[in-house]
């Protein structure tokens, strides 16, 4: 799977928080790590080549460089990605040494809503 340097990603230096509807987005890779929070709805997500259908609860996560994208076919939908900067994760990334993220999708309602208090709180 092909995709496009998302280098402004790269340059942000704090937590960079997108809410939608519409979860389109073609393929793409950057340093950033992103998760996505679907509170609601239902989402194809491809990464590396890999195929998930995510559904109500679901979470995300594409590891550094990890070419990935979405594909909503059924509007709206309610999510929420979270972009963490290198430098939010600097020190984890020295410790994993070179290894990447094994698990890309969790179907967790629980985690999910979790995730989103912290979210909800780190806006206010």
């Amino acid at each position: 799977m092909k995709g496009y340097y998302e280098k402004n990603r790269d340059e942000e230096k704090k937590l960079v928080l997108v809410q939608g509807k519409d979860g389109n987005y073609p393929p793409h890779f950057h340093l950033s790590i992103e998760v996505t929070l679907l509170k609601k709805g239902e989402q194809e997500f491809f990464v590396n080549g890999e195929r998930f259908l995510l559904t109500d609860g679901a979470v995300s996560v594409a590891d550094s460089y990890d070419v990935h994208s979405y594909h909503t076919q059924k509007q709206p939908i309610d999510y929420t990605v979270v972009l963490f900067p290198y430098a939010c994760f600097q020190r984890f990334d020295e410790k994993r040494q070179g290894k990447a993220l094994v698990k890309k999708v969790f179907y967790d309602n629980e985690l999910c809503e979790k995730l989103l208090d912290i979210v909800e709180n780190y806006i206010k």
